[in-house]
């Protein structure tokens, strides 16, 4: 149920929002009137330009992960490439790295 909720916020798209409130707007001028539309205008602009700021958030907080995830595989691949090289001379296998072991 979560997922479900999720993609309604955050992944279908803002203008599909404004489809709906749109066609409400224009229902409530018709029934209501032209100062009740206006009103009713604003808010759903107001809404609608929330929902594309969440949704530009949430795109954002995404690829920020899939950088840093990428990131922490490059370094682990790096420290493992550096790790083989430096095992596999022997002329360094006695040289300390910093770190007392007794």
């Amino acid at each position: 149920m979560r997922t479900i909720a999720e993609w309604l916020a955050y992944g279908l798209p803002w203008w599909a929002w404004a489809i709906p409130a749109l066609l409400g707007v224009l229902g409530l001028v018709r029934l209501a009137g032209v100062r009740a539309g206006l009103g009713a205008a604003a808010v759903a602009a107001a809404l609608l330009a929330y929902r594309k700021g969440t949704q530009a958030g949430w795109a954002a907080q995404g690829a920020k992960g899939e950088r840093d995830a990428q990131e922490a595989v490059d370094r682990a691949a790096r420290a493992r490439r550096d790790a083989e090289r430096d095992a596999g001379d022997a002329r360094r296998l006695r040289d300390t790295d910093g770190w007392r072991r007794e």
